[in-house]
C-alpha cells in the first residue's frame, strides 16, 4: 500500500504521545507512523467488519498538535469527552463518516491491544472488534474490486 500526504516525525514525539496517553504502541504501529505519519493511502483502502463490508480506512492521525489536521491527542479527547468512550480506547485513524479506528488497551493479545471500530453515533454496541493486532489489521486492508 502506498501512502500520500505523509509528514515527518521523530521517535521522540511518538514516545511523548505514548507518555501523555499512558500507553505503549505496538512496534508495527510505531514503525508505520515513522514512515507514514499523518498520511493516508493513495488509493481507496477498505476493510471488513464482520458482516459490514467495505469500511473505508481514512487518515492516520497526526501526532503534532500544532498542525491543521486532527491530532491523535485531540481525537482521544473527543472520544472520551464527547462520546464517553472508555479511556483505554486510543484512536489512531479515522473513517470518513466520523467514526474512529482505535486500539483497545482493555484487551491485549500477545501483549498488544486489539484494534476496534468505534461508531460515534451509536449509544449502545458502538465498539466492534476488527483485529487481534495492528499487523493483522494491516493484513485485512484491501482495494475495492471494481
Amino acid at each position: 500500500m502506498e501512502w500520500e500526504y505523509k509528514k515527518p516525525i521523530d521517535e521522540k514525539r511518538i514516545r511523548e504521545v505514548e507518555m501523555e496517553l499512558g500507553v505503549h504502541f505496538p512496534k508495527s504501529f510505531f514503525d508505520c507512523v515513522l514512515k507514514n505519519h499523518a498520511g493516508r493511502p493513495k488509493t481507496k483502502i477498505l476493510f471488513d467488519l464482520g458482516s459490514e463490508k467495505e469500511k473505508v480506512f481514512g487518515n492516520l492521525f497526526n501526532f503534532n498538535e500544532d498542525e491543521d489536521n486532527f491530532s491523535i491527542l485531540e481525537a482521544h479527547e473527543v472520544l472520551i469527552g464527547e462520546h464517553e468512550a472508555p479511556i483505554e480506547l486510543v484512536p489512531f485513524a479515522d473513517h470518513p463518516a466520523g467514526n474512529f479506528i482505535c486500539f483497545d488497551y482493555r484487551t491485549l493479545v500477545a501483549g498488544e491491544p486489539i484494534v476496534v471500530f468505534f461508531y460515534h453515533e451509536r449509544d449502545e454496541d458502538n465498539i466492534k472488534k476488527i483485529a487481534d493486532s495492528f499487523s493483522q489489521f494491516l493484513d485485512m486492508l484491501y482495494e475495492p474490486r471494481d
